[in-house]
């Protein structure tokens, strides 16, 4: 059974849609299936509050990391690039008509996924998940 998870975007509130963050913000996944084979990030940007106009940012760029560990959130060391696709996702292409990146995806056991949201300008709303099959 496939499930979408959301991001903490403040404490204790986990979201899939949100105010873009401005400068360098670190958000973290739901807690994620770790019996899943396979975990997906996905996102998209917006220039409307209610989501409704896809827009490609100006600049930035998203990275990724994902941990087997529970209890590792803020533990460095642990966290793992995507083995598929890549670990920084450029912000400008993620576009409203075909994204030109290749989606990011964790195989094996994975407990959340960091996202480092950098510099993204001109896109203030996104949705943001973590897809797993």
């Amino acid at each position: 059974m496939s499930r979408l998870y959301g991001f903490e975007t403040s404490p204790g509130v986990i979201e899939k849609r949100f105010a873009t963050p401005v400068g360098t913000v670190t958000l973290y996944s739901d807690n994620v299936s770790i019996d899943s084979p396979e975990t997906q990030f996905y996102i998209q940007f917006y220039s409307d509050a209610g989501f409704t106009v896809p827009v490609a940012p100006g600049a930035g760029t998203i990275t990724l990391a994902g941990t087997p560990r529970k209890d590792t959130k803020f533990d460095s060391q642990l966290w793992l690039s995507p083995s598929t696709g890549t670990g920084i996702i450029d912000a400008t292409d993620v576009t409203p008509s075909l994204n030109a990146y290749t989606v990011p995806a964790f195989g094996g056991a994975v407990d959340r996924i960091r996202a480092i949201f950098d510099g993204i300008t001109g896109a203030p709303y996104c949705v943001a998940y973590v897809w797993q099959k």
